[in-house]
């Protein structure tokens, strides 16, 4: 059990994998999710506690390993990250309620979403070499690096959503002699009128980090990185028609499942969560939010260790 008791209505009768749905569908981030009480040993190892490491503060999302040295497997969640996956377990818990009322099989919780209808804007991220050898080695440093263009992005003030689809794909018209991969990124922005935003500031520094962590002895002639924004009419320019025509999977969109999250007491995806305080607040002299839910949670699981 995840020392989730109190979150679960005790009369109310679920099957295991809506309770699983329902309770992190509604789960109060930051507060830390803890499979038992944490150890406490001498052994000079550095554990995961807000309460003493300033790093530990900006987790949005801590989910901690069981076993000293305890650590938050989460930590490179990030506000997007984090959003995206508030909406799927709301999805999750409504596709399982009409489950267990008959009127869907179990297919249907593992239908994938088209990711590509969801979002109106993108961004194109190419990984390009001479070689296949060289490609392989040059598309995993760029896979790598994508968090630190998804963290910029989400610092651009009109942007409230930036998603990463992990799928590599392949060119629709491959330049000669080049291995190319692309990814995509979905973006989200704000609802103003007449926006222009240029993303062209946050691309350039994103290649430019990706080329840094590569020395010049390392660099392989004729690796690079392109990047580009482009609106949903034309993808089909770089995909096949099969990906974009696949059914689309039915339920909320992000914008109404993020509006029932918040009904429910969960945290929006914008700029300014109700709930979950925006990354760097936690620093402040008062109390923090971090170290107040560390501190209820560890009050709960030794109180049901006690009463077992």
């Amino acid at each position: 059990a995840l020392s989730l008791h109190s979150v679960l209505a005790p009369k109310i009768r679920r099957g295991p994998q809506q309770k699983f749905f329902l309770v992190f569908s509604k789960w109060d981030w930051p507060q830390p999710v803890l499979l038992k009480t944490p150890e406490q040993f001498n052994l000079n190892c550095t554990v995961w506690d807000p309460r003493v490491n300033v790093s530990d503060r900006s987790h949005l999302m801590p989910i901690i390993t069981p076993t000293y040295p305890h650590q938050n497997s989460t930590f490179n969640v990030s506000m997007s990250t984090r959003a995206v996956m508030q909406e799927e377990f709301q999805q999750g818990f409504l596709i399982t309620e009409e489950i267990m009322t008959g009127k869907v099989t179990w297919e249907k919780l593992f239908e994938a979403p088209n990711f590509f209808s969801k979002y109106r804007h993108f961004i194109v991220l190419t990984a390009s070499s001479s070689t296949s050898e060289d490609q392989l080695e040059w598309v995993g440093l760029v896979e790598s690096k994508i968090r630190h263009l998804i963290l910029a992005l989400e610092r651009n003030d009109h942007i409230t959503l930036a998603h990463i689809n992990p799928q590599q794909f392949d060119p629709l018209q491959p330049e000669k002699d080049t291995f190319s991969t692309m990814w995509f990124i979905g973006l989200a922005f704000e609802k103003t009128e007449n926006l222009n935003i240029d993303l062209t500031t946050d691309i350039q520094v994103f290649t430019a980090q990706v080329h840094r962590a590569v020395s010049s002895e390392t660099q392989k002639e004729g690796s690079r990185i392109d990047a580009k924004h482009i609106r949903k009419r034309q993808l089909s320019s770089y995909l096949p028609s099969s990906v974009l025509q696949r059914n689309k999977r039915q339920g909320m969109s992000l914008s109404s499942s993020v509006g029932n999250l918040l009904t429910n007491g969960g945290s929006s995806v914008g700029r300014t969560p109700t709930s979950s305080p925006a990354p760097g607040t936690f620093a402040q002299p008062r109390k923090r939010p971090s170290d107040v839910a560390f501190d209820s949670v560890v009050k709960k699981v030794r109180r049901m260790e006690a009463v077992d």
